[in-house]
């Protein structure tokens, strides 16, 4: 059976009991294999967040938003506001602040944070 054909479960199975070559040190294949599954099995009930903000020169207030998302990538909540006119880090602290309150209050405990950094007015 070729390695990129195989389904989840014979991958899984020919992996643990394949022992392949391993340069990390004096870790073996199977506890690094072991390892790495733990890791991507662990992905589920994780919830992602992604925000931004916006300070256009045109007008004084700035304005925030995120989207959550679940590990599918579907469309789980998300948020926007005005916040008034503040410097980029107050803005940015704003957004993370508001993410985390609604994450709190939706039960999202496993949230992995994506921000996109504010331009500066007039850029």
């Amino acid at each position: 059976m070729a390695f990129f054909s195989m389904n989840l479960k014979n991958w899984l199975l020919w992996n643990i009991q394949n022992a392949g070559h391993c340069d990390v040190g004096d870790i073996d294949w199977h506890t690094l294999f072991f390892y790495f599954m733990l890791v991507v099995m662990e992905k589920g009930g994780w919830v992602k967040l992604n925000t931004d903000g916006a300070l256009p020169s045109y007008r004084p207030e700035a304005s925030i938003g995120g989207v959550f998302r679940d590990a599918d990538v579907n469309w789980l909540c998300g948020f926007s506001l005005w916040v008034g006119n503040d410097t980029i880090f107050k803005v940015e602290a704003r957004v993370v602040l508001q993410g985390l309150q609604i994450a709190w209050e939706n039960g999202y405990r496993k949230l992995e944070l994506v921000e996109r950094p504010i331009a500066n007015r007039g850029s």
